[in-house]
């Protein structure tokens, strides 16, 4: 059944002990796929193709979603380090970004956003020959 929890129930407590996990679009999906559980997400992410997560369609069925393999930790890592690998860039959002590169000097982690960017850039025009 459904149940109607606290919103300070803890999340991963209530993945592991459900037979699905349903959201929009957010990280609860990427948490049930990590934790081993299935997930099922409503809207566009950019890890609609991540194992363990079916995105919702027109006339899915019960069948569909639960026979859905689950897919082991290793494979969930490796689709993670495939898009980090794929589709990431050194950049920021803010300015405190930097504290996650704390042996960086400010010019440095500059320097190194804008190569990550112009590298991105110059991959993309690449791939369109």
């Amino acid at each position: 059944g459904v149940e109607i929890t606290a919103e300070s129930t803890n999340s991963v407590y209530l993945i592991k002990n459900s037979e699905l996990t349903v959201t929009l679009t957010g990280t609860p999906a990427i948490e049930a796929a990590i934790l081993g559980k299935r997930a099922l997400i409503f809207g566009e992410t950019w890890f609609n193709d991540c194992p363990n997560i079916l995105r919702w369609k027109k006339g899915i069925t019960y069948e569909e979603i639960f026979s859905k393999q689950i897919e082991n930790i290793e494979k969930i890592r490796d689709y993670f380090y495939f898009r980090l690998e794929k589709d990431s860039v050194l950049a920021r959002q803010n300015g405190s970004k930097e504290l996650v590169y704390p042996n960086s000097t400010r010019w440095n982690f500059l320097d190194n956003e804008k190569d990550g960017v112009i590298d991105l850039i110059h991959t993309f025009f690449e791939s369109m020959k």
